[in-house]
């Protein structure tokens, strides 16, 4: 889905897959959005901390 994000739009991440999140998060860093953000449950953000 091709969107135009401008200066005015937020995105938001909220799916379960880290594949979707950071393919989407890393689109929407190339846009003018204003906020871009995840929002993840401790469980993802514990394993993606162990990961890293």
């Amino acid at each position: 889905m091709d969107m135009k994000l401008d200066e005015r739009c937020a995105v938001i991440a909220l799916t379960h897959d880290p594949k979707l999140d950071d393919l989407a998060l890393m689109e929407a860093l190339k846009t003018p959005a204003f906020y871009i953000a995840a929002r993840w449950g401790r469980g993802r953000i514990t394993r993606r901390a162990a990961s890293a």
